[in-house]
């Protein structure tokens, strides 16, 4: 583990052991019954017991996540709607009400083009992504939530004071970025999986769709309660319960480049990152136990990472592009390309969703 590595690793313990200046005073959530000696066990008779058709209907959906969904301190806005202001942001710990959001970029010369090939130079090609995205934005950052990051002297205090932010957040202020820099179009080279057909689709950032924490709401009103169908053991407990918040920005930057593609590992570092608690949110004295998550089974993962995906908020990357041609005129659905190399280009690629 190299020095930044630890470094990451001590801000996420600082985290999630609640020295988080974000964290305001614990609202009173009831407590779960803790389980007695007699709790079922997950196994019956060397099998999976049964999960309850409820659930099965709710993880096999392939539904879009309506506004029915989301919580009702949740809104969706676009980009351009949104303009300079996160999704979720800053809030006080000594005064709940006051939450900030707000940020400014300084305009993209060839000055700064030289100073961001700078930091790609320096970094190896293997922690490029995340962490590169990072520095780009506190370099080309005014401000951020009123601070001035480029201002602080210490590049791990700089680094710090980001990865705190919530993943979210952080994503908007990239996308933002871009289309403040290089204009909202994005042009995506596409080709129908259905007739082959190759075509060049533009699509609009200033239209993304946003989901954003309504003004008036706190950052607690996030905080959900997921109940699992099969649980797991802690400290020789069972519990069919946890805690969620959303996903820091700290469990990306950690991350190597080519992560963000192994599938497996994403759901390991936003379900270690957004996991405050079981008996109660932000639980005094829990720290994420990997073990917990070895237990889980295939259903239980995956209803919880859902729910975190669900629970993180920021921009919808799905894009509905329909075929031109009109023997086929089938509707695709895109994902942005938002890593650097192709979103900082006049033309940037797509990445198949099917």
């Amino acid at each position: 583990m190299d020095s930044f590595d630890k470094e990451i690793d001590d801000l996420e313990k600082q985290i999630q052991q609640n020295s988080d200046p974000q964290k305001i005073e614990a609202v009173n959530v009831e407590k779960p019954e803790e389980a007695s000696s007699s709790i079922e066990t997950p196994i019956v008779n060397g099998n999976f017991k049964p999960f309850s058709e409820d659930f099965k209907k709710e993880f096999t959906s392939d539904e879009k996540i309506t506004q029915e969904d989301l919580p009702s301190c949740v809104e969706r806005k676009t980009l351009g709607e949104l303009g300079n202001r996160v999704p979720i942001g800053f809030f006080s710990p000594t005064d709940i009400n006051k939450r900030l959001r707000e940020f400014a970029f300084t305009k993209w010369t060839f000055k700064e083009e030289r100073r961001i090939a700078a930091i790609k130079q320096q970094m190896t090609k293997q922690r490029r992504g995340p962490l590169f995205i990072t520095k780009m934005l506190i370099e080309m950052s005014e401000h951020i939530f009123n601070v001035p990051v480029k201002q602080i002297q210490i590049e791990q205090q700089q680094l710090g004071f980001v990865g705190q932010f919530f993943w979210c957040d952080v994503l908007y202020m990239y996308f933002f970025f871009r289309n403040f820099a290089i204009g909202k179009e994005v042009n995506m080279e596409i080709e129908c999986p259905v007739c082959s057909k190759r075509f060049t689709y533009a699509a609009n950032i200033e239209s993304l769709t946003v989901r954003t924490l309504k003004e008036g709401a706190s950052i607690n009103d996030l905080s959900q309660k997921v109940e699992l169908d099969q649980g797991f053991f802690y400290k020789d407990k069972h519990y069919k319960n946890l805690y969620i918040a959303p996903t820091r920005w700290f469990s990306m930057m950690n991350s190597k480049d080519g992560t963000l593609q192994d599938e497996s590992v994403m759901k390991e570092m936003f379900i270690k990152s957004s996991v405050t608690g079981i008996n109660e949110p932000y639980e005094q004295g829990f720290f994420w136990d990997n073990t917990i998550l070895e237990q889980l089974y295939k259903y239980d993962f995956e209803k919880l990472y859902q729910e975190i995906i669900k629970n993180n908020l920021g921009p919808e990357l799905f894009i509905s592009v329909r075929c031109p041609e009109p023997s086929c005129n089938e509707v695709l659905y895109r994902v942005l390309d938002w890593s650097y190399d192709s979103f900082f280009t006049i033309l940037s690629r797509s990445r198949i969703s099917t």
